[in-house]
């Protein structure tokens, strides 16, 4: 009977101890300002973003790296702190220390970062604190906080916000920028990398391991990072504070576990065949111009026009100036600028100073009506756009509409913006004309050229 009381004081005296940790642990969940954005905008952001990655990056398959890869991040996403995301991790052949997750759970590491792991655990903090920023939503709240904050520099910087219907996805793709591992959406405040350290310390200890080698391996990158070897992760991973006195504590809080994986044999292998791997030979890229090359929605190639080049997507076609490049494609909402005319803005957000925009809004009544709405949208984004005047131009044998527009240039100065729209059966087209005022009179030419070439399928 005294046995079965101290038993029964026992299991009394740990429940209660179970509950004094769960009151004790910090409240961690996604910021108010995207509960009303659906999940699956984060994973058609986070889907689009990582297919630019291949283009700029090496990303690399080996069967002895890759296998552990899968079986940590599944371990780790099969815990409830992860949420319901289609996780994935690529590797990336580059010595630099570095991992990064887009929004929906699409993750990549560096090769650089399993060689100056120590073990196992670390490379699963690594993944653990990636995915808890794509279960607490961080790159979405990211690009929120930029859309209500930034100071609008030209056109190109406020055109993704007046989308009708094509959601952040289609917003994102119109800019067509922005998605490579320094983008906007992976640059996260000290506020996001304590939350991600804390979450993944619930889901490190959850997965059986080690939370504390999560911080220790920060730490670590951090006294290097004098000597640059941690500096890109810091550029989007800023240092919240002493991250291995508040990992310990919330150690404390945490129901106790065995940790027995920070010397697997399978690590050791992994980092050996890291450091065997020989530089792949660089992505061979499609000379435009020359050769055809597939977007997400059309085509780019060769156009009988001497010194263009023409997109050609499901629902419009036009040439453009040999040099330039197309960003986004998706429902055919895309940006074709020279990438040198691209800035990111001190918010991370990106701005357009040359190039052309191309989307489609809903018809509000008849032409001039559809392009007074839109006209409006513009001006309550940038209430500094000042109006010019307008005349009627032939796009295709469609009449149309030509507006002159002027504002603040992203490349400094002033810049001319051209509002083309077009009224169609479905919907209006419109395209917006940017050049740096100093450049007006060299690009106007090209914009005729462009506008003439426009066929609509």
């Amino acid at each position: 009977m005294r046995f079965r009381l101290r038993t029964q004081l026992w299991i009394a005296l740990f429940a209660a101890a179970s509950m004094l940790w769960a009151q004790k642990l910090r409240e961690i969940k996604p910021a108010d300002s995207v509960k009303n954005i659906p999940i699956e905008e984060d994973i058609k952001i986070g889907r689009q973003a990582s297919q630019e990655v291949p283009k700029t990056m090496r990303v690399i398959q080996n069967n002895q790296v890759q296998p552990m890869l899968d079986r940590i991040l599944k371990n780790l996403t099969s815990q409830q702190e992860a949420g319901q995301y289609p996780y994935s991790i690529g590797l990336v052949y580059d010595p630099s220390i570095n991992a990064f997750a887009y929004p929906g759970g699409v993750m990549f590491m560096h090769t650089g970062l399993i060689q100056q792991a120590e073990n196992e655990d670390q490379v699963a903090g690594v993944l653990a604190h990636e995915v808890s920023h794509v279960a607490l939503r961080h790159g979405v709240a990211n690009m929120v906080r930029a859309q209500k904050t930034q100071t609008f520099a030209g056109i190109g910087s406020i055109i993704a916000g007046i989308f009708l219907g094509n959601g952040m996805a289609g917003q994102l793709a119109q800019m067509g920028i922005g998605f490579g591992a320094n983008s906007l959406m992976l640059k996260n405040s000290r506020d996001a990398e304590q939350q991600a350290d804390l979450l993944g310390a619930r889901m490190m200890n959850s997965a059986g391991y080690n939370p504390l080698e999560m911080a220790r391996f920060f730490e670590k990158l951090e006294a290097e990072s004098g000597g640059g070897r941690g500096t890109e992760f810091f550029s989007n991973h800023p240092n919240p504070g002493n991250r291995v006195k508040y990992v310990q504590e919330e150690i404390q809080l945490l129901p106790r576990n065995q940790y027995n994986s920070a010397n697997s044999t399978e690590f050791q292998r992994a980092r050996n065949a890291v450091n065997a791997i020989k530089s792949p030979p660089k992505a061979v890229k499609t000379t435009k111009g020359t050769q055809s090359q597939e977007g997400p929605t059309g085509q780019v190639g060769r156009s009988s026009t001497r010194g263009m080049q023409r997109y050609t997507g499901q629902s419009f076609a036009i040439d453009f100036p040999q040099g330039w490049e197309v960003f986004g494609g998706e429902q055919d909402n895309l940006t074709i600028a020279p990438r040198n005319s691209i800035r990111q803005g001190q918010d991370g957000s990106s701005q357009i100073g040359m190039g052309v925009l191309i989307s489609s809004a809903q018809n509000q009544g008849n032409l001039n009506q559809s392009t007074q709405a839109l006209l409006q949208n513009l001006r309550q984004q940038n209430p500094s756009l000042r109006m010019g005047g307008n005349r009627t131009v032939t796009v295709a044998g469609s009449q149309g509409l030509l507006t002159t527009m002027q504002s603040q240039s992203a490349l400094g100065g002033t810049e001319i913006d051209y509002l083309l729209t077009v009224q169609l059966q479905d919907r209006l087209f419109y395209a917006v004309f940017i050049t740096p005022e100093q450049q007006l009179s060299q690009n106007q030419a090209q914009f005729q050229r462009m506008i003439e070439s426009i066929r609509f399928q």
